[in-house]
């Protein structure tokens, strides 16, 4: 079992690593180490935005736990339920600790963060061919949407 807490400083190069093992697996993403940090630290200094949540397991030299897994949940305000979601994005174990149930420890926690907030719902996007993670989702309750997602980059 890993522990499952809030994103602290000291957890930010492992997080940028384990976004570099996500980026690299996704069709739509590139990996960029500066720009996660910026990221990362914008949610550090600007709570509000959301929520990223690590799961510790192997000890850093300090003896504290080195981030194994994480995901971000990012609030958003949405008319369609008349109040705050989120999205949940950035889900990644590193592939060391994969097949641990650390995955489903994440989205179990990211869920009861989400009821904790009192937000209304999550959207998840996976990738098409990802039945792993699309199983994980729907075993946890998730529904598939009829929405199709288009991206405009600005």
């Amino acid at each position: 079992m890993a522990t499952i807490r809030e994103l602290e400083l000291g957890d930010v190069e492992d997080v940028v690593a384990l976004l570099a093992v996500l980026f690299e697996q996704e069709a739509d993403f590139t990996p960029d180490a500066a720009r996660q940090r910026r990221a990362l630290y914008a949610l550090l200094t600007e709570p509000e935005r959301g929520a990223l949540l690590v799961a510790t397991g192997d000890e850093r030299d300090d003896g504290s736990g080195r981030a194994v897994g994480c995901v971000l949940l990012q609030r958003a305000l949405s008319t369609a339920v008349g109040g705050d979601v989120c999205w949940l994005e950035d889900f990644v174990v590193h592939p060391d600790h994969r097949g641990k149930g650390i995955g489903r420890q994440l989205l179990d926690a990211a869920v009861r963060e989400a009821e904790r907030r009192k937000w209304a719902q999550i959207s998840v996007l996976t990738d098409h061919d990802n039945e792993r993670a699309q199983a994980m989702y729907t075993d946890a309750g998730f529904k598939r949407s009829g929405m199709v997602l288009l991206r405009h980059t600005c």
